[in-house]
């Protein structure tokens, strides 16, 4: 079972990664530098509250999965909580983002990459989800 989950594990992170390879690729070959800029400040931006999406939960998971306890209450359990933890990322980052806007009366992206923003911001929550 844990050899299982392990090498799941394994191939969600190769199948990321090389999805950020491929946005990376495409963003720098199709949209030019300028759109690269903006594609790595959205990630900054975004990772910079991914704190927020763990608050050290998934290590707590860990624990009690090796520790013997029920396995389906365990993941059932860390699920919600990890559903509740990615929205209050999401909840912090609109709340920064938008709130930049109100204070010093810009984004902390150009207005024709905002669509670029939520992709990398929606990429987050579904990777702070995995």
């Amino acid at each position: 079972m844990l050899k299982q989950k392990s090498f799941l594990s394994f191939l969600l992170n190769i199948f990321s990664s090389l999805l950020g390879f491929v946005s990376v690729f495409f963003v720098s070959r199709y949209m030019g530098p300028e759109a690269m800029g903006a594609f790595s400040s959205s990630t900054a931006f975004v990772a910079l509250f991914a704190i927020f999406g763990d608050f050290g939960f998934g290590i707590a998971h860990y624990k009690k999965v090796s520790e013997g306890q029920d396995l389906g209450k365990c993941i059932a359990t860390f699920f919600r909580i990890r559903l509740v933890t990615t929205l209050i990322m999401g909840a912090v980052t609109l709340l920064v983002f938008y709130g930049s806007y109100f204070i010093g009366g810009k984004y902390p992206v150009e207005a024709k990459y905002m669509s670029l923003f939520y992709i990398v911001f929606i990429s987050g929550l579904i990777g702070n989800l995995l």
